[in-house]
């Protein structure tokens, strides 16, 4: 091990359960600082640039954390599960966080993301339900799978038009997200059970919405959708009871050219393209009464079929 690496040691919690860690130390390891609940506030001296997997998390007493600028690399659940957590300023050096760096901090309220991160990896705020406040640098161009799934105090998000991709239920059961700004492709239950979100505009150039991608979106009333979108995947609308405008950025005949399957709008799967998820029972069940505005003019859900993408149909 380097001598600048720095691994637990039992004497090296302060007074009143501070955390003193010695300077000229470069690298905190990982598990350095797991389950230690005697920590109340860490400080990171200046020079440290990598905190390992692991190293603070689920040391449920640590109600204060300072980075230094030195840092450039956060490891997976770095401060998962610290509970008492309630602030934390990222440095601008910082360039990597891990897999769930601060999933289950659930007092955390805030946090913004400093320019030098392009990739938010899978659960990085999972189940940080107080979270309210979350800045994302423009240059950010991937979100990964639940990355912020459970943050039930968030209100609002602005995903930056650098974002091309991201995972899978990326704002799944965000319950308090009333606003929300999507650059790319509505992504795979990138809002299933967002209750509270009422209103959705998905930028041009956006191709696809994918599978479930609104559902049980409950409050959801208007979506647009511009003609750039040539795919509809299934139950991306199921369980959206309140949805009555569609409002598709161009014509009747574009709207009729979009693929999708007959359970685009449904509450349970009915495509056959999904043999082993057909629930023929409960088949009947739909998201309905809505109108699709197209710029030509208006089209009723009634009499939609299903369209396969080219070579998909079974």
């Amino acid at each position: 091990m380097d001598r600048n690496d720095f691994s637990a040691m039992s004497d090296c919690a302060g007074s009143a359960g501070e955390l003193a860690i010695p300077a000229g130390t470069t690298v905190i390891t990982e598990h350095a600082f797991w389950r230690r609940n005697d920590i109340t506030s860490v400080v990171i001296p200046a020079g440290v640039t990598k905190i390992g997997k692991e190293a603070f998390a689920y040391s449920h007493g640590i109600e204060r954390v300072v980075l230094p600028e030195s840092l450039e690399e956060i490891g997976e659940r770095a401060f998962a599960g610290l509970e008492s957590l309630k602030t934390i300023v990222l440095p601008r050096g910082l360039k990597t966080m891990g897999e769930g760096a601060f999933c289950g901090c659930f007092a955390l309220e805030e946090i913004e993301i400093p320019a030098g991160v392009s990739d938010l990896e899978a659960a990085t705020f999972w189940r940080c339900g107080s979270l309210r406040r979350v800045l994302l640098p423009d240059g950010l161009k991937w979100i990964g799978t639940k990355a912020f799934m459970g943050c039930e105090a968030l209100e609002s998000l602005e995903i930056p038009r650098s974002v091309k991709n991201v995972g899978i239920e990326i704002c799944g059961s965000c319950f308090g997200l009333k606003r929300v700004a999507i650059p790319c492709d509505p992504g795979v239950e990138m809002f299933k059970s967002c209750y509270r979100l009422e209103s959705i505009e998905v930028a041009d150039g956006a191709k696809k919405i994918w599978r479930m991608a609104f559902n049980s979106c409950s409050r959801l009333t208007r979506i647009s959708i511009p003609n750039t979108v040539k795919e509809i995947e299934s139950l991306a609308f199921g369980r959206c009871p309140s949805l009555k405008t569609i409002e598709f950025r161009g014509t009747m005949e574009e709207w009729r050219h979009v693929c999708r399957p007959l359970d685009w709008d449904k509450n349970v799967y009915t495509d056959e393209r999904y043999p082993d998820r057909i629930d023929v029972q409960n088949a009947i069940e739909a998201t309905c009464g809505y109108t699709i505005y197209c710029t030509d003019g208006t089209v009723s859900e009634e009499g939609t079929e299903t369209r396969y993408p080219e070579g998909k149909k079974p």
